[in-house]
């Protein structure tokens, strides 16, 4: 009988230790080990580009989203984040879609086949006098830089 008891205790606890947490728990929980946020991030990705998606993410999800794959389709929710007056939530998603266009390559992205994002998506920020000036300033240098990588790949493309 003494032997039962724990074993029922047990197969009761496991299933509510095998819930998982949410993304922002488990980021916190990695700060510091890269390898790890690494992880998260790529096991997490759905809800990750959800909550950026529907602007309910954390500043922890906003740093982690560059390390997204084809993190570039998340620029205009972050922009819309960037636009907003969150006192944190605004800068981190300026940065990290600075951070996503200065990882993008436009060989790789024609070897995948994708297009180089336009620089249009961050005119209105750029241009928008009552944004911070770091936020405006990242959002003119991702615009430059979206606009040579254009310019680069229609060089490049043969033309037909």
């Amino acid at each position: 009988m003494k032997v039962a008891l724990p074993l029922a205790l047990l197969l009761l606890v496991a299933p509510l230790r095998a819930q998982p947490a949410d993304v922002d728990t488990l980021l916190a929980d990695a700060a510091g080990d890269p390898l790890e946020e690494a992880r998260v991030v790529r096991d997490h990705r759905a809800s990750m580009v959800a909550t950026i998606g529907d602007g309910s993410a954390s500043v922890r999800v906003l740093r982690a989203s560059r390390w997204l794959d084809a993190a570039d389709e998340l620029l205009e929710p972050l922009l819309t984040l960037a636009g907003g007056d969150d006192p944190e939530r605004a800068p981190a998603a300026a940065l990290a879609a600075w951070h996503i266009v200065r990882a993008l390559d436009a060989r790789d992205l024609a070897a995948e086949e994708r297009p180089v994002p336009a620089a249009e998506l961050f005119a209105p920020l750029a241009a928008d006098e009552s944004a911070r000036p770091d936020i405006r300033r990242m959002a003119q240098l991702a615009q430059g830089r979206l606009t040579g990588m254009s310019a680069m790949a229609e060089t490049s493309t043969p033309a037909e």
